[in-house]
């Protein structure tokens, strides 16, 4: 799953701007848009809706999706259905009243 991080500088990338021209636009340090795109930051929902705005995304696209079931490999789905437990669960002592 990529992070925002991720999606961000993808974005980026795809409509060939720099991190200085995107810390520009959005009237920030180069440093402070370089700690978005490695995720170091918390980003508050109105940075992300001007960031979104920059990269002509909707503001959803920049979020991580998580994986469906149907995305992955056979071998790795196979393992989370057919899983059994390694081990018993050992029980619980009981207390017993005097």
């Amino acid at each position: 799953m990529s992070t925002m991080g991720q999606r961000i500088k993808a974005f980026r990338l795809k409509k060939g701007l720099t991190h200085q021209q995107m810390a520009d636009r959005l009237q920030m340090t180069r440093q402070g848009f370089t700690k978005i795109e490695g995720d170091l930051v918390n980003i508050p929902r109105a940075r992300i809706e001007e960031i979104a705005a920059i990269l002509d995304v909707a503001p959803g696209a920049l979020f991580p999706r998580r994986p469906r079931k149907d995305d992955l490999p056979v071998s790795i789905e196979s393992l989370l259905t057919d899983a059994e437990p390694d081990h018993e669960e050992e029980p619980v002592p009981q207390e017993i009243a005097p």
